[in-house]
């Protein structure tokens, strides 16, 4: 019984999609309902330059993966680890 591996990248792009909608309500809340400082700004400002840089290394990295692959369950279940 053979899953093939790109279930995993689907899985995955479902949770990016998710946190990038999330993101958005934090960035739209924080600007309308948040105090017009700069500490608010600069704060939002990490926040989306971090989030960016770790979605273009998650890229970079999906991009290496062999995604035709496919993963042996029966194989996995049953070998023994001495």
């Amino acid at each position: 019984m053979d899953i093939p591996i790109v279930i995993f990248l689907v899985i995955y792009s479902v949770l990016v999609v998710g946190f990038l909608i999330m993101s958005l309500f934090l960035v739209y809340h924080a600007l309308r309902f948040g105090q017009t400082t700069f500490l608010n700004f600069f704060t939002l400002s990490m926040y989306m330059v971090v989030s960016i840089f770790l979605l273009t290394q998650a890229v970079q990295f999906i991009n290496t993966v062999d995604w035709s692959q496919t993963i042996n369950i029966v194989s996995l279940l049953t070998s023994v680890v001495y």
